[in-house]
């Protein structure tokens, strides 16, 4: 699988990639955030899952499992959860989708200082994706 493949991907069933220069990040420890990730996308499998223990959602990390993730963002009935619940929901979500894509592709997490929100870039020689997931996850689950 390529990168123009992923980009096409996501702009066809999250809207989610944007190629761009890098924005301002923040000295964060890529580490320490890609453990984070890990766990928050770790959630939201197990949310998944518990919605239907007999047939759960396929969100096994990988580049098709992001239509049964927007699915499931579709699904969900915001209007009766708490705020603070829709934004847990979020950002489970879009490190759900930073993983597909760090585990697909590599990639390096950054804290963006605009957004106070995880940022992931990934480069090739010649240009770089960067992205943030959460914002984008959000915005599903409202629209």
């Amino acid at each position: 699988m390529t990168y123009r493949r992923l980009c096409r991907c996501y702009t066809k069933h999250m809207k989610l990639f944007t190629r761009q220069t890098a924005p301002p990040h923040s000295s964060a420890d890529p580490e320490s955030l890609e453990s984070m990730v890990g766990q928050m996308a770790e959630k939201i499998v197990a949310f998944a899952h518990s919605l239907d223990p007999d047939h759960p959602t396929k969100l096994d990390y990988s580049i098709d499992s992001l239509t049964a993730l927007d699915a499931l963002l579709g699904e969900t009935p915001v209007a009766s959860l708490e705020d603070g619940l829709v934004t847990a929901l979020a950002a489970q979500a879009g490190c759900y989708i930073f993983e597909v894509a760090r585990r697909t592709y590599g990639g390096t997490y950054y804290m963006d200082a605009r957004t106070e929100q995880p940022l992931m870039i990934i480069s090739e020689p010649d240009f770089s994706v960067s992205f943030l997931a959460i914002e984008k996850a959000t915005g599903r689950l409202k629209n």
